[in-house]
């Protein structure tokens, strides 16, 4: 990898609370180095979220995924799954995809 690592970080829209508590987050990722691609960044009025997302997780080193109770319910992590293991993955054939559950 040369250059800052990409993090796509992949999260539901819960509430303004929780959006600004990722935005927070990603800007101190910035703040640390890290090329972060976030959907309140990148995306613009008519883009596809689900092209968005699928191409981030393609193109990016890391996904990030911020796993709250409603973004579980919404399946996006089998979406998420099922991108990265249908393609390769910087060189890796069968990423791992590792989640936390808890959220406070």
């Amino acid at each position: 990898m040369s250059g800052p690592p990409t993090v796509f970080i992949s999260y539901s829209w819960d509430n303004d609370a929780h959006r600004a508590w990722v935005k927070e987050l990603a800007e101190r990722l910035v703040l640390n180095g890290v090329h972060v691609k976030l959907d309140q960044w990148d995306l613009v009025p008519g883009d596809s979220l689900t092209q968005f997302m699928e191409h981030e997780i393609s193109a990016s080193d890391f996904v990030l995924v911020i796993c709250t109770p409603n973004y579980a319910q919404n399946r996006p992590l089998e979406r998420a799954a099922s991108v990265m293991s249908s393609k390769s993955f910087r060189g890796a054939s069968r990423p791992e995809l590792s989640v936390a559950s808890s959220y406070r």
